[in-house]
């Protein structure tokens, strides 16, 4: 889309809801029915090498860690909290009050109770009455984000109706992740996620897919499985019945025998026949042939094996500790996560700079040393990474340009996307010809900013475009109470100041 061309209010109220909509996946029952029934073409041991698809093409721009993170990296502490951001703390820590604060009626009446219960017995016990309760627990120091002690998250419920949610998930994280970037991606996924939906979603998206499927997904080829669990002496390994969609070729269901079958479901993947290295019993490694999409997978697979093994068996917190409640396990694996990740992008650093790289066990001594050192004075500052930068942060790709557009003598003026979410009664809203053509692109639609410094935040003043780029993140972070204000509508509203009448 032109960066010029504004949205219709329809398509945009569309876009802006995005993440609210649930994602429509376009099969249906009946359409899973009918392609497990008689739409699969099924090839045999004798019969599947005839099956040789080549791959679609794929990404083979840069890699790697964005240059943010490079920014960061060399400091154990900063690339950590570039991942478990400062403001998720503080975040946790207030909630937590608040929780602690509402709960204050229903606590004190428990803890009254259970100190009645000796009473029965020892009749002099002595018991404070409710309002005593009440006022010691009020009492209780509030939790600073540094010392955070325990956590609360609430998932909401789950309803009868809902369905597909992981893959769900899958889509509108990766339609997130590759916002404003190039598709032609392969995303292998394992069995948990894998579905005949999800992958006709994904290649609708120009995304190529390989997963592991069980059996008893709805669409799945049945007449490829092997009738054994397990692989006879007889038959070879790497033995493999494969099918095709005929009404979408590009879709490849396969069977492969290691030494149990293995199901695999692809889109955009190549078939010829070549080998993956399968370790036996006593420790050796042999040579097993398998079509290109079985590589395809392990290959992409194997990244993830290794991130678990330094997430779940070295060092791992949320394995170390054993917790009553769910979400502080939830929140520990999130932990876990982010200095996994945070060990990783500092590795490719340190190996940039040709600098000693740090085993794993020195990177998370480092880590832990710092995380004691942290006071409420390092949750104060108006900018949380600035002091924590290693290198100069990248250029600053978010620039504001003035539209070309004409409303008769004057520039054509709309309304400023952060005036329009503070706007209500006693605030002014203010139009303006100025907007960030990056945010447009990513946003569908025109994204308006003031260029002058109208907004406090931690004391400091900012400009709308500030806000935007800084405080929302580009778009990115928008609070929620706002969001549902911003709208990239084409025509000007009325009663509206403009920029340069304003003040």
């Amino acid at each position: 889309m032109d960066e010029h061309t504004d949205l219709s209010e329809d398509e945009v109220e569309d876009e802006q809801g995005q993440d609210e909509v649930p994602v429509a996946f376009d099969l249906t029952e009946e359409d899973l029915d009918r392609l497990q029934a008689d739409e699969w073409g099924v090839f045999t041991e004798s019969s599947s090498g005839q099956v040789l698809l080549d791959p679609s093409s794929l990404y083979d721009g840069p890699s790697g860690p964005k240059r943010a993170a490079m920014a960061y990296a060399s400091n154990p502490l900063a690339i950590f909290y570039f991942f478990l951001p400062k403001e998720l703390w503080r975040k946790i820590a207030d909630e937590t009050n608040k929780f602690r604060l509402d709960s204050v009626d229903e606590i004190a009446q428990a803890m009254r109770a259970r100190a009645q219960r000796p009473r029965e017995t020892v009749p002099s016990t002595m018991v404070y009455s409710v309002e005593e309760y009440k006022a010691k627990l009020k009492r209780k120091n509030v939790i600073q984000p540094h010392e955070i002690v325990r956590f609360e998250i609430y998932c909401g419920k789950a309803t009868a109706e809902e369905e597909a949610v992981v893959q769900q998930a899958v889509v509108k994280n990766l339609t997130q992740v590759l916002r404003g970037q190039p598709a032609q991606r392969l995303v292998c996924t394992d069995n948990f996620y894998t579905s005949v939906p999800l992958s006709h979603k994904l290649l609708s998206m120009g995304i190529s897919h390989v997963g592991t499927i069980r059996k008893d997904r709805r669409g799945w080829c049945r007449d490829i499985e092997f009738t054994q669990k397990k692989r006879s002496k007889r038959m070879p390994r790497g033995t493999y019945r494969i099918a095709r969609w005929r009404g979408h070729p590009e879709f490849v269901a396969l069977t492969w025998m290691d030494n149990r079958p293995v199901r695999f479901l692809a889109t955009g993947c190549s078939t010829p026949l070549t080998h993956v290295s399968r370790r036996e019993h006593d420790g050796s490694l042999s040579q097993v042939p398998c079509p290109r999409v079985v590589r395809d997978y392990h290959e992409a697979m194997g990244g993830v094996d290794v991130h678990d093994q330094l997430r779940l068996q070295r060092y791992s917190i949320q394995r170390s500790i054993r917790m009553r409640k769910y979400y502080k396990t939830i929140f520990l694996g999130l932990v876990d996560l982010a200095m996994v990740n945070a060990f990783v992008v500092h590795k490719v650093a340190m190996k940039k700079k040709n600098l000693p790289v740090p085993t794993h066990a020195a990177f998370l001594r480092r880590l832990h040393v710092d995380l004691l050192n942290q006071t409420s004075e390092d949750f104060n500052s108006s900018d949380d990474m600035a002091e924590l930068v290693t290198e100069p942060l990248p250029r600053q790709e978010h620039t504001l340009e003035k539209t070309e557009a004409m409303n008769g003598t004057e520039r054509r003026q709309l309304l400023c996307k952060v005036c329009s979410a503070y706007a209500g009664a006693g605030v002014r809203s203010f139009e303006t010809s100025y907007f960030c053509a990056s945010c447009s692109r990513a946003k569908k639609g025109r994204v308006t900013l003031c260029n002058k410094a109208r907004r406090l935040d931690h004391g400091s003043s900012l400009t709308c475009n500030e806000v935007w780029h800084q405080s929302w993140k580009n778009g990115t972070a928008i609070p929620a109470a706002l969001q549902d204000k911003i709208r990239l509508v084409k025509k000007r509203r009325p009663g509206v100041v403009r920029e340069s009448d304003g003040e």
